[in-house]
């Protein structure tokens, strides 16, 4: 298999940035433009949930507007 090579965003800084103020940071964007890819190299460490993910999304959908941020012990990103 080839070694996958990641390609660095201007927005890199700005959302790095923005994470130290806000708990909430939405990227938006086309399909297949980056986007997941980019916030796996910049939160590795962090919890990643998908809303393709049946019962995560059946948890949105149930939980009040905040409930699923609400439900975090800690930050997590949600795609």
């Amino acid at each position: 298999m080839a070694q996958q090579i990641y390609i660095p965003r201007r927005l890199e800084s700005v959302i790095t940035e923005a994470a130290k103020y806000f708990s909430v940071i939405s990227v938006t964007g086309p399909r297949q433009s980056g986007k997941s890819t980019m916030l796996k190299q910049l939160f590795p460490d962090l919890p990643k949930y998908s809303m393709k993910d049946l019962h995560v999304r059946a948890f949105a959908e149930q939980a009040r507007p905040c409930g699923i941020l609400e439900s975090a012990q800690r930050r997590n990103v949600y795609r």
